[in-house]
């Protein structure tokens, strides 16, 4: 299927689907830049292995869990992993790509 050039797999980090006791990807309260770091690319870096070994491949865009980011985790997104990071907020969304500034998308609200 991703081989069809059709289907784009994309990471969605394989265990920071939560709001407690962080929001998403973002730095819990009290934690080091270090320990956010590596809680954050260890993360990823479980979700690319998995990919790798059931799928077949390495994702190369990502998509923020809850929509949730800051300026903190698209450096450690971007330095690591990623040429698009994906980011949907409510009515809007920011997109960052290797070819590119970032800029908005516009989606629409279902609801």
């Amino acid at each position: 299927m991703s081989e069809s050039e059709i289907i784009e797999i994309q990471n969605h980090t394989y265990d920071m689907h939560n709001l407690q006791p962080r929001k998403g990807i973002l730095r819990k309260n009290n934690e080091s830049t270090e320990e956010y770091k590596n809680a954050l690319t260890g993360d990823i870096e479980k979700s690319q292995n998995f990919f790798k070994e059931k799928v077949g491949v390495n994702p190369v865009c990502f998509v923020n869990p809850y929509g949730f980011t800051s300026s903190e985790s698209l450096n450690i997104i971007k330095e690591n992993f990623f040429i698009s990071i994906f980011s949907l907020l409510l009515q809007y969304g920011e997109m960052w790509t290797s070819h590119s500034k970032q800029f908005i998308l516009f989606c629409s609200s279902t609801g």
